[in-house]
């Protein structure tokens, strides 16, 4: 088989996550150090805002934001924030927070006839806008795909895709496939195809190869070296 045609699987599936606060714990009597020169008192949020531009003109390490985020009880949920919407800085106890102020776009409103709870039409009303983003779809696009980024030894040394059930040669999610190398039963798999092989463009160093994802496959039996997967999920045919 045609080494460059090869499905290759690797396991589990990659996933990105951001966990404020958790790496950079701050504690309260240091925050204040961390406020911009020049920063506003109150600023009006705008449409094409996220959370992490707001708190960048307040804060010099913008994922600190939860630790100065004061709740304001009044709100539904103060975690969804509207164009027009106010941020205000204020201190309590001496320490920076960060205060919401609702504004119109972000205002909802339950009418109804009277109190009495009973089966006929009410108006429901919702936000105007929608709320912003934490971070801006740009930003982080890149890192919604599970493409991986591997040493290419990893990729040369992975089970890799040889046939498909009835000799089929394109096959898709519900389709049953065979694999060269030894797969746990019951467990799930990424399939990908090698893709570009990164250099440093300096120091020539080989930095990885992109493990292009495909798709994704249960292991369900193992027979000497050949393994056999069911097809869950693809992006692309396998």
């Amino acid at each position: 088989m045609n080494k460059t045609l090869k499905h290759l699987l690797l396991p589990g599936v990659l996933s990105f996550g951001l966990a404020v606060g958790s790496m950079h714990s701050v504690v309260a009597e240091d925050i204040s150090t961390f406020l911009k020169p020049g920063h506003p008192d109150v600023y009006t949020v705008v449409r094409g805002d996220t959370l992490w531009d707001i708190s960048g003109k307040f804060l010099s390490r913008p994922w600190l934001w939860p630790e100065i985020w004061q709740i304001n009880p009044q709100i539904e949920n103060p975690h969804l924030i509207y164009p027009e919407d106010q941020i205000a800085l204020i201190y309590v106890d001496g320490q920076p927070r960060l205060q919401l102020r609702r504004g119109n776009a972000g205002r909802t409103f339950k009418v109804s006839p009277n109190d009495t709870v009973s089966l006929k039409p009410e108006i429901r009303a919702i936000p105007l806008e929608s709320a912003i983003p934490a971070i801006s779809m740009d930003a982080i696009q890149g890192f919604l795909v599970q493409n991986r980024l591997v040493a290419p030894a990893v990729l040369d040394a992975a089970p890799y895709v040889v046939d498909g059930a009835g000799e089929r040669l394109v096959l898709g999610a519900g389709d049953r496939v065979y694999v060269r190398g030894m797969l746990a039963d019951s467990q799930t798999y990424s399939i990908v195809r090698k893709g570009p092989l990164y250099v440093d463009p300096h120091t020539d160093e080989v930095l990885g190869r992109e493990a292009t994802y495909i798709g994704m496959g249960d292991a369900t039996a193992q027979t000497g070296d050949v393994a056999t997967m069911d097809i869950e999920s693809t992006r692309e045919e396998v």
